[in-house]
């Protein structure tokens, strides 16, 4: 081989190296694992999203409470998943309980774990029913955590109204004439009507006192003011407790007091039992009892009737200091000096008091139901004597004589005006019944 070829051959072996190595230099290149991609900024200053490989795996380890299992490494219903906006790797667990929580980002096992440092990441949750977010960056091995509460429930768009209840308010005054009942809520609103308010009536069973029965008050309390139509006459400011349905108040300029018990005697009235005569329950020398009874609050009280101004008609003054529902009318046996029921010969249902008016039960026949209610009309009496007492002589039914029934008394009553001092004689007077 001449020189000149030698020397083209070796040049040829040259160049056939140098491609080789070129060649598996772009081999080694091709072949180098894990991403390549290269951080850059933003003009705002936002990290661009790394190139991160989606196919890693990467699983949240902990707490029990946080994670639904306990520190497993492999559980596969904690695995994140990689958000491609952020570049970051996710996990949402919801419904977490308020608490301390621990954990950290595992490869799927214990040979590579991320958490704050080299100790447990440690999250608090202040709301129960919260959404923890546990965020993993593959490239920096960064571990960042979210809480968020859950939404506050929205206002009720059709609240319920505010209670209310029927209140019977009864005042009196001895310095005023008629009554007038004000009342405000709490946010100053008139309950009933502007000032001085709304008239009360006169309580016919209770001298005295005015009555009024306010509709639709607030349950939890409310403001009043008894007054006497103006404001040189009014009670203090009176506060009325929650759920009271009936109340009293002894008005005074300036003062007053509100009470939620009736006064003494306040629930007494006459009531009055017509035997049916001789041939019912009037025979036998029989007395009579009454039974007040209140079964739903467990009291009772038995009074013993009196005779009233009407033959074979009996009266008993309700107990004062209790509202009894039912009396029970008894003929007790002559002998008997007490009222238990061991003494009894007959007897009534359980009668309803009647609140309309009705005040007379009248025997009828021998069984219990037998009898009704109806309104006591006593007799008619008239005062006859002398003409200087009476105005005319001896009349037996004068009508200017007649005499009035005081049903507070339970007597006949008479009144005679300027009677001129009985001289030489006393005055004479008998008391008829119109024959």
């Amino acid at each position: 081989m001449t020189e000149t070829a030698k020397s083209r051959a070796g040049v040829g072996q040259f160049w056939k190296r140098f491609i080789s190595l070129v060649l598996a230099f772009a081999m080694m290149l091709t072949f180098v694992p894990g991403p390549l991609g290269v951080t850059t900024a933003h003009a705002e200053g936002t990290p661009e999203p790394l190139a991160l490989d989606s196919g890693t795996t990467y699983i949240v380890a902990g707490v029990e409470g946080l994670c639904g299992s306990k520190w497993n490494a492999s559980d596969s219903a904690n695995q994140m998943t990689l958000n491609s906006a952020t570049g970051l790797y996710e996990k949402v667990f919801d419904g977490i309980a308020a608490g301390t929580y621990e954990f950290k980002v595992t490869d799927g096992t214990w040979t590579n774990s991320w958490g704050d440092g080299g100790n447990n990441y440690s999250v608090t949750v202040d709301a129960d029913n919260s959404d923890v977010t546990i965020t993993f960056n593959a490239d920096t091995k960064a571990v960042g955590v979210k809480v968020t509460a859950p939404d506050a429930p929205a206002p009720d768009p059709d609240p319920a109204p505010a209670e209310t209840i029927d209140v019977t308010i009864h005042a009196k005054s001895s310095a005023w004439g008629a009554l007038y009942a004000y009342a405000w809520d709490a946010s100053g609103n008139w309950l009933l009507g502007e000032w001085p308010g709304t008239a009360m009536d006169a309580d016919a069973d209770h001298e005295g006192w005015y009555v009024y029965e306010a509709k639709n008050m607030p349950a939890d309390g409310w403001s009043l003011i008894i007054d006497g139509g103006g404001d040189n006459s009014k009670t203090a400011d009176l506060t009325v407790e929650a759920g009271k349905t009936e109340l009293w108040v002894e008005a005074a300029a300036g003062a007053g007091s509100v009470a939620y018990t009736a006064p003494e005697g306040w629930y007494s009235k006459t009531l009055y039992l017509n035997t049916g005569g001789s041939g019912l329950w009037n025979q036998a020398n029989a007395w009579f009892a009454a039974y007040f009874s209140d079964s739903a609050a467990g009291k009772s009280e038995w009074v013993k009737l009196t005779a009233s101004a009407t033959v074979g008609v009996y009266q008993v003054k309700t107990p004062g200091d209790y509202d009894y529902p039912t009396v029970t009318f008894k003929r007790m046996d002559a002998s008997a000096t007490s009222m238990p029921e061991g003494n009894v010969w007959n007897t009534t249902n359980d009668l309803t008091i009647p609140t309309d008016g009705k005040d007379c039960y009248t025997i009828t026949g021998w069984g219990g139901g037998d009898g009704d209610w109806g309104t006591y009309t006593p007799a008619t009496y008239y005062v006859a004597g002398d003409k200087a007492l009476c105005g005319v002589e001896w009349a037996t039914n004068d009508p200017a004589n007649k005499m009035t029934y005081n049903r507070a008394t339970g007597l006949h009553e008479k009144v005679f005006e300027n009677v001129p001092v009985g001289y030489p004689t006393p005055h004479y007077l008998k008391v008829t019944d119109g024959t």
